[in-house]
């Protein structure tokens, strides 16, 4: 069985996220102890982390690699000017995981890839393409609040 901290991205995708409006919702989080300043994992129902934080900035979503996957769309349009749109595929290597954004041209048997982010964990490669998506304008998390 996967760890938790494999399940979610790590503190500092987290924080890039929640940087780039990532909403702020869901059943994970890194929370911050008091104490140390120190990050840790939780999830909401965990009664003793609620007297281990202070403050509403101490709390940073850890979204889980579905919740990430819903936020990847299927397809993205041609936008650098080649006649190509791009279709999202998942690869697991024997050690890292590659979330990238690819044409197949099934006359020339050629792949072209738009955009490719690989990591060790899914999570971690999910967050990578999806922090691409947002800074290349394919998503925009502001339009999403309501």
């Amino acid at each position: 069985m996967l760890k938790l901290e494999q399940r979610v991205p790590s503190l500092s995708l987290c924080k890039k996220l929640k940087s780039i409006s990532y909403p702020q919702e869901g059943l994970f989080w890194w929370k911050r102890y008091y104490k140390t300043d120190k990050y840790f994992l939780t999830d909401t129902n965990n009664p003793e982390a609620q007297f281990m934080t202070s403050g509403v900035d101490d709390y940073i979503v850890a979204p889980t690699v579905a919740e990430l996957g819903e936020w990847l769309p299927n397809y993205i349009d041609d936008v650098d000017g080649t006649g190509y749109g791009y279709h999202l595929v998942v690869w697991k290597t024997n050690n890292a995981y590659r979330v990238m954004y690819v044409h197949r041209n099934s006359t020339k048997f050629t792949n072209k890839i738009r955009v490719s982010r690989t990591d060790k964990t899914e999570a971690n490669a999910r967050a990578k393409i999806l922090i691409w998506l947002v800074e290349n304008k394919y998503i925009d998390f502001e339009r999403f609040r309501g």
